[in-house]
C-alpha cells in the first residue's frame, strides 16, 4: 500500500514539472515525467550528483525546453531518459566549474569543507581524551 502511495506522490510531483505521462506529450516529456515519478531513482541520482530534487526538476525543465527547440533524435523513452540524465550531469559539472572559476567557492563546497574540518577537530579531541594517562589504566 505504501509503495503505491509513494508512486502516486512521485507522479504528482512529476505532473507539476512536466505533466503526467500522456499520449499528447513528446517522448522526451514522458521520459522525464516517468523518471521524476520514480522517487527512489530520483533520490539516488540527486544524492550521487549532490543536488536537491528541486534542482533536478528545474534542470529537467531547462533541458526539455532546450530540446523543444532543437528536436533531438531519440529512438525510445529509455534513450531519452539516458540522454536527459547525461545532460543534467554535464550541466551540474559546468555549473560547479563556473562557480569555482569565478574565484569564490560554491556554498555547498564551502559547507563540506567546514564539516570536514569540524569532524577532524572532533576526532583529534576524542583521540586526545582517550590517550590521557589518568583514563588509561596501562599508564
Amino acid at each position: 500500500m505504501t509503495e503505491i502511495h509513494e508512486r502516486r506522490e512521485g507522479e504528482a510531483v512529476a505532473a507539476q514539472v512536466v505533466g503526467a505521462p500522456s499520449q499528447s506529450q513528446t517522448m522526451e516529456q514522458r521520459a522525464a515525467a516517468e523518471m521524476l515519478a520514480n522517487r527512489a531513482a530520483c533520490e539516488a541520482f540527486c544524492m550521487n550528483s549532490g543536488i536537491t530534487p528541486e534542482e533536478m526538476r528545474s534542470a529537467c525543465e531547462c533541458v526539455l525546453s532546450e530540446w523543444a527547440l532543437t528536436r533531438p533524435y531519440h529512438t525510445n523513452e529509455a534513450d531519452a531518459r539516458r540522454n536527459l540524465l547525461s545532460t543534467i550531469r554535464v550541466r551540474i559539472a559546468e555549473k560547479r566549474k563556473e562557480a569555482l572559476s569565478r574565484g569564490g567557492l560554491d556554498a555547498r563546497i564551502e559547507q563540506q569543507r567546514r564539516a570536514a574540518q569540524l569532524y577532524a577537530e572532533q576526532l583529534q579531541r576524542t583521540l586526545a581524551e582517550s590517550h590521557r594517562p589518568d583514563d588509561n589504566p596501562l599508564f
